[in-house]
């Protein structure tokens, strides 16, 4: 009735009509969340996990962990999703968005940088970059069902009782923020080379890059905080080899699955 007293053009009546006809999942989902808080926090946990587990095990920083805090921490994240539909060929997120947010793919395919996303699958990893920008796009190819995680939903989980969980996606905001800021030092070097002016060699290159990357404009790389940090950490990852060959029980610490995890490799 609505679309016929509005007098739309054929065409969108169609397009809204079938957007209406895939709202029911949506719909499904919005009313089993209110049913789920009704149930004990064990039953909530144990649900959490079975239907969580296809996706939230693809998330590298949401994986390990001692099994009680990573059941809490599931049920956790769990609580703060909220659902969305979106018809084929929108835009799910644009270049230059904040990373405010995560999608979980439950039905539907996207495109991202020339490649093909499904269900069980997610984008917006980058949510947990603090005042990111998103320098790609995610297209929708067919009616798409996300599950929605906020940047303020995953820091309200985060202000629970999870170490393990906090260092992991603590460390992989560092890592994560470290790969864009060398894509975006590689993207201003080849602006720079298409300049008639520039005739570096690609010594002279590398000196540049890595000037940057470390944060050093008089090329003492050797002081450079970046630098000394990363010493640091390799030296700490060759004393917990030595360590762990005289005691084979320091494996199943967190802090060894910390050191040992970090990869500080960079090169030119």
């Amino acid at each position: 009735m609505l679309l016929q007293k509005e007098r739309l053009p054929k065409h969108l009546v169609i397009t809204f009509r079938e957007y209406f006809l895939h709202t029911q999942d949506l719909m499904n989902h919005k009313y089993f969340s209110r049913v789920l808080d009704t149930l004990s926090p064990g039953l909530k946990g144990e649900l959490g996990v079975y239907t969580s587990g296809e996706w939230i095990h693809r998330v590298p920083f949401f994986q390990g962990g001692p099994k009680t805090e990573h059941t809490k921490f599931v049920t956790a994240i769990t609580q703060h999703l909220s659902a969305m539909l979106f018809p084929p060929n929108e835009t799910m997120i644009r270049r230059g968005d904040l990373t405010d947010r995560m999608f979980i793919l439950s039905k539907g395919i996207v495109a991202r940088l020339g490649k093909v996303i499904g269900k069980g699958n997610f984008v917006g990893e980058d949510v947990i970059l603090s005042n990111g920008v998103r320098h790609y796009e995610v297209r929708t190819l067919t009616f798409v069902d996300a599950m929605v995680l906020t940047r303020a939903g995953l820091q309200a989980v985060l202000r629970g009782h999870f170490p393990h969980k906090m260092r992991k996606i603590r460390r992989a905001s560092i890592f994560l923020s470290l790969a864009r800021k060398m894509e975006y030092f590689l993207d201003e070097l080849k602006f720079l080379r298409t300049s008639p002016e520039h005739t570096w060699s690609r010594g002279d290159e590398t000196d540049w890059f890595r000037a940057r990357m470390f944060n050093d404009h008089d090329l003492d790389l050797e002081s450079s905080p970046l630098h000394v940090a990363t010493q640091s950490v390799l030296a700490a990852q060759k004393a917990l080899a030595a360590a762990v060959a005289l005691d084979s029980t320091l494996h199943k610490r967190d802090d060894f699955f910390a050191v040992s995890t970090c990869d500080v490799s960079i090169s030119m």
